[in-house]
């Protein structure tokens, strides 16, 4: 279903598509087409309920509810910021070799890579920020972290139970709003402010993980195999030349005795 919201004043126009689907494959066609480079591994074999909310190319809503254990392998597009968390409190997986509960939140920048493994019942959400709206708020909010956000290959996962219950709530009711637009808004300024509003917020809960000096920042990397792979990323992007090891201690947060 495509609702199409106008600004009676303007030309301007907001494309608010909702799709569901029953079959995971179904939606994975679904973000192929919203330019998402996502890797599925299910071969069509994974029923459950999947829905999607598009709000033009800025901001991407993605619900999925599955019935069966899944491995599931993807990447978060070029061009998009993506942060994944559960939406129900029993559910429990596996993400990216480590223990992903409600309390968690993972951070994807553009290119990270994932591999979740969830059971029946599990219900997670993805919410998917264009880079450069995304870009444009962050820096201009946080101008001494603008080179931050890209830097982490294979996201960040935070253990926040009050971030976590948040941005759920959040999620809930931008998604309750959204599902009635084409009755309530006479004009695109609500849903601008709606999608401006979770950018905001994600960005402020990123700052608060990203700062050194932030009281919030819980970054698990405790894992060995997790800090090697973000050491490994930095050595590769810079070609083995020229490596710092202050930089590497920064970047995985580690002391050098530990790194």
């Amino acid at each position: 279903m495509s609702i199409k919201i106008s600004n009676r004043l303007s030309t301007n126009e907001i494309e608010v598509i909702h799709q569901n689907f029953s079959d995971i494959d179904q939606q994975a066609a679904c973000l192929c087409g919203y330019d998402q480079k996502y890797q599925q591994l299910s071969c069509g074999k994974f029923i459950g309920q999947f829905k999607t909310t598009i709000v033009d190319s800025r901001l991407g809503l993605y619900f999925e509810m599955i019935n069966q254990t899944l491995d599931q392998s993807g990447a978060v597009p070029p061009d998009h910021y993506s942060v994944i968390l559960l939406m129900n409190d029993g559910g429990c997986c596996k993400f990216n070799g480590q223990t992903f509960s409600s309390h968690n939140l993972w951070y994807g920048a553009p290119g990270s890579t994932f591999n979740g493994i969830t059971i029946p019942g599990t219900q997670f959400a993805v919410v998917s920020i264009e880079k450069e709206f995304f870009e444009t708020i962050f820096i201009g909010n946080y101008p001494e972290l603008r080179n931050y956000p890209t830097k982490y290959k294979f996201g960040i996962l935070e253990d926040s139970r009050t971030n976590a219950h948040r941005l759920r709530k959040v999620i809930n009711q931008i998604s309750i709003i959204l599902q009635t637009s084409s009755h309530r808004f006479a004009n695109i300024l609500p849903i601008k402010c709606l999608r401006l509003s979770i950018a905001e917020m994600i960005a402020d809960q990123l700052y608060n993980v990203l700062h050194p000096m932030s009281e919030n920042k819980v970054i698990r990397l405790s894992n060995r195999f997790q800090i090697a792979r973000y050491a490994c990323a930095y050595i590769n992007d810079h070609r083995g030349i020229d490596i710092s090891i202050s930089d590497l201690c920064r970047l995985t947060d580690v002391s050098r005795r530990t790194l």
